[in-house]
């Protein structure tokens, strides 16, 4: 990884994430280090940390990111944040507690490289244990995959058009490494697993 012109930067909003950067972290490090070595490009990572009253700044320098701060708690300023730091032509969202696979990144960038200028996201599988939430979910993905929505947890664009818009179309068509979210936010207590597609 290197700040020295890189091709991609990789933004990681952070609040109070120390429990979970050292888990997901190096697999975010481990995905830009496989393309880098298949591309031949550079990549940056970027934690921004949103206030945190942890040691999120700290763990995530140790590990190899580059730090910086918004105070203002609100999710989509905090991803704009990490997009006017970044360096790299190809922006590259995932949040702090996703890992990702191997070839996640790869993917990602093959897309732009290929046409989706606008953006693209990684549309997830949720595994969970409860009855209501499985429902839920089901439901979610039957509607995204109908009307051509995008989540949120882990999603791309090119620097040229700034932070994600509103015109994200999912990748589409063939399946890759899955990256699984420890779902800590929501009902899935089994976590979400994400079916990255290219």
């Amino acid at each position: 990884m290197s700040a020295d012109s890189p091709t991609l930067s990789i933004i990681i909003p952070a609040f109070n994430e120390q429990d979970y950067l050292p888990r997901y972290l190096p697999t975010v490090l481990a995905s830009a280090a496989r393309w880098e070595e298949t591309a031949g490009g550079t990549a940056e990572v970027i934690v921004v940390d949103n206030a945190s009253t942890d040691a999120t700044a700290v763990i995530a320098e140790e590990l190899g990111a580059r730090v910086v701060f918004e105070p203002t708690r609100n999710i989509a300023r905090v991803r704009n944040t990490g997009a006017a730091q970044a360096h790299g032509q190809f922006l590259f969202f995932v949040d702090a507690d996703t890992a990702l696979p191997l070839g996640a990144i790869s993917a990602a960038v093959d897309a732009m490289e290929h046409g989706a200028h606008v953006g693209g996201a990684i549309p997830p599988i949720y595994r969970c244990r409860r009855f209501g939430a499985r429902a839920l979910c089901g439901y979610w993905d039957w509607y995204r995959a109908r009307h051509g929505g995008a989540q949120g947890v882990a999603h791309f664009c090119t620097a040229a058009q700034g932070a994600p818009s509103s015109s994200w179309t999912n990748c589409a068509s063939n399946p890759r490494p899955a990256a699984t979210t420890s779902g800590r936010r929501g009902e899935c207590s089994g976590g979400r697993t994400l079916l990255l597609r290219g």
